[in-house]
């Protein structure tokens, strides 16, 4: 295979980046789910969000975790189809709304930024402004920090994901789940509290996935990949809804046989599913929960490392993404293997940290995703 440069890194600074934590409260649409809203803040040069086409009013509302100081804001447009304007408003509340600015964007494939009166929000409106019949661009930017810690809902519960019934249970950092397609998407992952890394599989098929919600917890955000964490395998955006009174039922039968799970509030309920990752043909993924020393944090980690410890796991793999350079990344992984070594002292460890045959990492999605422990279990 020809050699490929890491796709770079260029949206690392974005308050609206799904690495972070930034999710989709709202769209009114798109002209697929595989160039989505949810695309535009990907931080990845070669996916693209396209308008509904004939569409005018295109509205797309985002969500920070924390209420953030924006200071600039912009897009990556594309070659082609570049909307004549666009405008951002912000809010604290998702309800009452103030313009921020309007930005006439150019041609072009490079994030192109306005600065603009500091504002404080949490959440932020996009409207494109055009009469074209396609509007497209491949990010959404806006630039500050955060004033506050990140709001932390669970991802646990009943939701409907993209017109499907859906089951999440999280315990501690520990994310399982089911989606009701056909046949179903298994889930299982963990979360560093801003965005959910998952494994998923669906009949013969596999890859990863990001989630993420909003502060109030009643609005998901996917991403997935059609196996490695690759720019060019990047499928489909998952839009979900929290389950009210009314279909909540109704998700439950759907989504698989009842069996006791535990509630991100906390509450048993008999009549949720469980959903079950079915066995591998390839590493099973893990995220547990590390502090910045690589200690493991084993409360929150508990119930991965149960499920870890029933495949007998014969050798783990440790990686590490997230540091600025090979020499931190090899050390963190170091201490990470060594702490997970307590745990499983009778397997075998590779500390691959940024080292590994698959596709070039560099987007801060990318390196969240592979930054993973893989367990091959024993025969």
């Amino acid at each position: 295979m020809a050699h490929r440069e890491p796709e770079p890194d260029v949206d690392g600074d974005n308050l609206l980046n799904l690495a972070y934590g930034a999710s989709v409260v709202s769209r009114t649409g798109e002209l697929n789910l595989e160039s989505s809203a949810v695309h535009a803040i990907d931080g990845l040069l070669g996916s693209v969000f396209a308008c509904s086409p004939g569409s005018p009013r295109e509205i797309v509302i985002y969500s920070l975790l924390a209420p953030a100081a924006v200071t600039r804001v912009g897009v990556t447009p594309s070659r082609t189809e570049v909307p004549a304007r666009v405008r951002f408003d912000t809010s604290m509340d998702g309800e009452r709304w103030t313009e921020l600015t309007t930005i006439t964007p150019e041609a072009g494939e490079t994030r192109q930024l306005w600065g603009v009166k500091e504002t404080v929000a949490r959440f932020i409106r996009v409207q494109p402004l055009d009469d074209k019949y396609y509007v497209r661009v491949r990010g959404i930017h806006a630039l500050g920090r955060e004033l506050e810690p990140p709001a932390t809902p669970s991802f646990g519960g009943c939701w409907t994901i993209n017109g499907s019934p859906a089951q999440l249970t999280q315990e501690g950092a520990h994310i399982t789940g089911v989606i009701a397609t056909d046949p179903p998407i298994y889930l299982d992952g963990g979360t560093d509290q801003r965005v959910g890394t998952v494994m998923w599989v669906q009949g013969p098929m596999w890859g990863y996935a990001a989630l993420t919600r909003t502060p109030d917890g009643r609005h998901l955000t996917g991403l997935r990949f059609h196996e490695e964490v690759d720019s060019r395998n990047v499928g489909e955006g998952w839009f979900g809804e929290r389950c009210d009174k009314s279909n909540r039922s109704a998700a439950f039968q759907a989504a698989g046989p009842p069996a006791s799970s535990r509630q991100g509030d906390g509450r048993q309920d008999a009549s949720v599913p469980a959903g079950r990752m079915p066995a591998l043909q390839r590493p099973y993924s893990a995220w547990l929960a590390f502090d910045s020393n690589g200690r493991l944090l084993q409360d929150v980690s508990r119930s991965a490392l149960d499920t870890i410890k029933a495949m007998n796991p014969r050798r783990i793999i440790v990686r590490e993404f997230r540091f600025d350079t090979p020499e931190q990344n090899a050390r963190y992984a170091q201490t990470k293997a060594d702490a997970l070594r307590a745990v499983f002292p009778s397997t075998a460890f590779e500390v691959a940290a940024d080292k590994w045959d698959g596709p070039p990492v560099g987007a801060a999605l990318q390196r969240v995703l592979a930054s993973r422990v893989d367990i091959i279990p024993a025969q």
